[in-house]
């Protein structure tokens, strides 16, 4: 036998079969995506593929027009006041940078992701079809211990698939609102339902920036009542680190719920190129929306 010949010749002998070009693939080892890889670029990225995919901010593009309104109402009510002139001047600098550098061309510069038609619109599980349960349940896998996620609820109990002006503002105001109890030691002032860590922030307020620069009124006018310059320097250190700290939560949290919701629509697609290659792309993402939002648009005044 083979055995004993390889025990005599001391070599091994191989049969190796070659199958015939018309055998049967396993299609187990086929993949089952389709479509291309998504591309992570400032906006607005040029499908090269001619595949027809869309870019899509992240985090919305709406937050930057809201956040221009934030400043630049913020700006208003420092105007004129004794003492706060360059923090008016360092506000409305922001506000105009915002202005001429992200707005135009539909939110040009502004962090985006190119991903298909499916995974943007039109599956069940498509960014703007929001799949609340699933998008809640990827926010809450990435919550650290003690975290709190503010999160957009319609009236329904459903999330926003497309978040619009008056949601953003009401968003911001209670996340105002959350570091006026934090780091100004007011109380009972955050008025949500928490569940698990999720702050459920629910419909829209088109007035809410109205609310926060109240406030900053009434700041003001304790600044301007004090007398010793030790006095001014905390009411004015507390107003700032407000206003800084408002904007640094409203993008982080925001850009928080933009890449739960597209990890979602990607884990569910299977047009938008190889899944292993997904997890790469959303860290790209959040890469580029932190190097360009932090540096840029909520960085501290």
């Amino acid at each position: 036998n083979s055995v004993a010949k390889d025990e005599q010749d001391g070599d091994v002998d191989m049969k190796v079969e070659i199958a015939p070009n018309n055998a049967e693939r396993d299609l187990s080892l086929t993949p089952s995506f389709t479509g291309y890889t998504p591309i992570v670029e400032p906006h607005k990225i040029e499908d090269t593929e001619g595949a027809n995919r869309h870019s899509h901010h992240v985090p919305e593009k709406q937050l930057a027009v809201v956040l221009k309104v934030y400043y630049e109402e913020i700006a208003k009510a420092l105007d004129g006041q004794a003492g706060m002139e360059g923090l008016k001047d360092a506000c409305d600098n922001r506000k105009t940078t915002i202005l001429n550098d992200y707005l135009p061309g539909h939110g040009k510069n502004l962090s985006a992701i190119l991903i298909s038609q499916h995974a943007h619109k039109k599956s069940e599980n498509a960014v703007h079809r929001v799949n609340t349960e699933a998008v809640l349940s990827e926010l809450r896998s990435t919550q650290g211990e003690g975290v709190k996620s503010f999160v957009l609820y319609k009236t329904n109990g459903e999330l926003y698939a497309s978040i619009r002006t008056s949601q953003w503002k009401l968003f911001i105001k209670s996340i105002y609102d959350y570091h006026r109890e934090a780091t100004g030691g007011e109380k009972n002032i955050l008025d949500v339902e928490e569940d698990a860590g999720i702050v459920k922030i629910t419909g829209g307020d088109g007035s809410a920036i109205n609310d926060i620069t109240n406030h900053i009124q009434t700041l003001v006018n304790e600044y301007g009542s004090k007398d010793e310059e030790q006095d001014k320097k905390r009411v004015k250190d507390n107003l700032v680190a407000l206003i800084d700290n408002t904007a640094e939560t409203t993008f982080t949290e925001g850009l928080r719920n933009g890449i739960a919701n597209v990890t979602v629509a990607l884990r569910n697609s299977d047009q938008d190129g190889n899944p292993d290659e997904h997890k790469t792309k959303i860290s790209k993402l959040e890469d580029l929306a932190t190097e360009i939002w932090e540096d840029n648009i909520v960085a501290p005044i």
